[in-house]
């Protein structure tokens, strides 16, 4: 009798390290095999050719690893490989498909390769219900989604000098799995691109298990997700529980179509056990000029990293936007000591002839919310340009900080704060009051802040109306502030001492600067720097009601320069006297 066989290179049928139907297996079947004329029919859990079709030209992981029952093809009697949270066989509750890894699986290198665990979800979801935090992030408050438990959980090696997985060919996909372990030295990471663009990491649980945000066993020793090639996504993922930073981008600069969307994802407890480690890094930790792409950073939940909650590398950074996050409790988690501690830090460097590295990159930090974070909300290192922080809800930074340093909304530094000089180089150092000068070395040219002279408020049932007034620079009348956007926040921590600092350079005050927590509006300085402005609110969108008592405080901007740290919170009517002197 004559029988015809088919056989598929891309199914996963066991949990085996290696061999037959193994995760392993399908990595060097689609290594070897091209995908030219490649077309995968979609399925569903009945056996039938419906559901979500794969795109010809893209070689998908088919997931069938047996839970002992029938399924569309899968007969009954077969092994059950499914274990529970203890790793033991089991037939009900939440159970997943272990691969446990005895070395670094084999690099990913023919395009268009889809790790996909949502395939054995299709087959048999086992692992029911979601993981991480829900409800919304940044100041639009956008739905931030939990991420579907996964039916795939893969377990790499702790080898140093090893990644667990990598990819290095265009437009690989990695979805819908659990994944931990990965050496610790420095570049060793669970994930890892080395080469290709277009890469998508979505669905995926990085540094956890497939049951909770809980390090595992095996747990991620280095980086989580360390991305050396130029272009890609991370989306709707939890990064969470790993030894250096969650996610660190550190390619390319000047390369036509770079740059990373990082997106709805949950970042946590990156640097669990090593100091300095953040959840977001973008740049080379050497300062080598010239890494990383663009980074558009938006609608994550940053969250207790060890360090920052992100960290930009001066000078070796492109344009980046950081916009509509939560961003909240950076310097309290991981390690037990710490380097740093701000929300969003641009960390100095020096090149190898002790020179400090200077910025050449354009960055806009809009619609956050960036609270409770150990040290300063934004810190701002000399060198560091052209950076706008604009629209956020900034509050109860610098709660964790020892010495009193580091408790303001944007925090400029001196050239002693780099990595390496100054241990607070990560904390900030506090208010750098105007003294009427601009510079191009300076964080933001030293761009000079608002001084409220004068406020007042007053209703008329749907609308509200603060009148203010005042100016930028040391006195009143410097033309070089002219033009310069002002924005008024109702102001939090006003009574917070460790705010507290001088109004101008040398003038011995100890005034408080507080942080700009809700947004009211909007002025233009005129042509000597000056501003008188009456802003409308409509009522009804400010909670509670805005009071004559409640402090004011501004941030000022201008093109080509960035914004400046936050003025003094003005709670009486006017300054008092002599505070302007």
């Amino acid at each position: 009798m004559n029988v015809d066989f088919g056989f598929s290179f891309d199914v996963v049928t066991n949990t085996n390290d290696s061999g037959q139907g193994s995760l392993r297996q399908f990595v060097i079947n689609s290594n070897a095999l091209s995908n030219t004329s490649l077309d995968q029919r979609p399925f569903n859990n009945n056996g039938t050719a419906t559901g979500t079709d794969f795109p010809a030209g893209q070689e998908t992981s088919i997931f069938m690893i047996s839970d002992g029952t029938a399924r569309p093809g899968l007969r009954a009697g077969l092994p059950n490989q499914l274990t529970n949270a203890s790793n033991a066989a089991a037939t009900s509750g939440n159970r997943r498909a272990l691969i446990t890894l005895t070395a670094s699986l084999d690099a990913i290198t023919d395009a268009g390769t889809a790790l996909d665990g949502t395939t054995q979800t299709t087959l048999l979801d086992s692992n029911t219900g979601s993981l991480g935090s829900s409800g919304t992030v940044g100041t639009t408050n956008i739905t931030f989604r939990t991420f579907s438990a996964p039916e795939v959980e893969v377990s790499v090696p702790n080898t140093n000098g090893a990644s667990g997985i990598t990819s290095s060919a265009n437009n690989i996909i990695l979805r819908g799995i659990a994944v931990h372990g990965g050496g610790a030295n420095f570049g060793d990471a669970t994930i890892e691109a080395t080469a290709g663009t277009s890469l998508l990491i979505e669905g995926c649980g990085i540094g956890i298990s497939a049951f909770s945000l809980a390090a595992p066993a095996n747990p991620t020793a280095g980086v989580g997700v360390y991305l050396q090639n130029p272009s890609g996504t991370v989306r709707n993922s939890i990064v969470a529980e790993c030894g250096r930073s969650c996610i660190n981008y550190s390619a390319g600069f000047n390369v036509t179509g770079s740059g990373y969307t990082i997106t709805q994802n949950e970042l946590l407890q990156g640097g669990r056990v090593t100091a300095g480690g953040d959840n977001i890094t973008v740049g080379r930790a050497d300062g080598a000029p010239g890494a990383a792409g663009p980074v558009t950073i938006t609608e994550n939940l940053i969250r207790d990293a060890n360090s920052s909650g992100i960290q930009l590398e001066i000078g070796s950074i492109s344009n980046n936007t950081i916009s509509n996050n939560t961003i909240t409790g950076n310097g309290k988690g991981g390690a037990p000591t710490r380097l740093e501690g701000s929300g969003i830090h641009y960390l100095l460097r020096r090149d190898p002839t002790n020179n400090p590295i200077l910025s050449t990159n354009s960055d806009r930090i809009t619609l956050n919310v960036i609270s409770n974070n150990q040290s300063s909300a934004v810190v701002i290192n000399y060198g560091q340009r052209n950076v706008r922080v604009t629209r956020n809800s900034i509050y109860g930074n610098g709660d964790g900080t020892t010495g009193g340093e580091g408790l303001i909304a944007v925090d400029y530094t001196p050239a002693t704060y780099y990595a390496g000089g100054n241990p607070a180089y990560g904390q900030g150092d506090g208010v750098t009051p105007n003294d009427g000068t601009t510079s191009s070395e300076k964080p933001n040219f030293g761009m000079n802040y608002p001084i409220i002279t004068k406020k007042n408020v007053t209703i008329n049932g749907a609308t509200t109306t603060l009148h203010v007034e005042g100016f930028v620079g040391r006195t009143a009348g410097q033309t070089a502030f002219a033009n310069t956007e002002i924005e008024f926040y109702r102001g939090d921590n006003s009574t917070d001492t460790n705010q507290n600092g001088e109004i101008f350079a040398g003038d011995g005050q100890n005034f408080p600067h507080g942080e700009p927590r809700t947004y009211l509006g909007n002025t233009l300085t005129g042509s000597t720097g000056s501003f008188s402005a009456d802003i409308v609110i409509p009522s009804n969108s400010i909670s509670p009601a805005l009071l004559t008592t409640d402090p004011i405080n501004a941030l000022a901007y201008k093109a080509d320069m960035g914004t400046s740290e936050a003025g003094i919170n003005l709670i009486p009517n006017t300054i008092p006297a002599g505070a302007c002197q």
